[in-house]
């Protein structure tokens, strides 16, 4: 049961960098990954921005 779901696990990662490398190829499907790139982007900097602000209220 382990290997079988190992191997699907193989199967939906190979299939999903196929399926960017596909999507990346037309000027429509790059737009949707540079938007993406830029939503999680605005994620990462607001989460370390909210980190930095906790650990600087916690060191008096």
């Amino acid at each position: 049961m382990l290997m079988k779901s190992f191997l699907w696990f193989v199967i939906g990662v190979a299939s999903a960098v196929v399926g960017a490398f596909a999507l990346s190829r037309s000027p429509q499907g790059k737009a949707v990954l540079d938007n993406l790139s830029a939503g999680a982007d605005a994620f990462i900097d607001a989460m370390t921005d909210e980190y930095d602000s906790r650990r600087s209220d916690n060191q008096v």
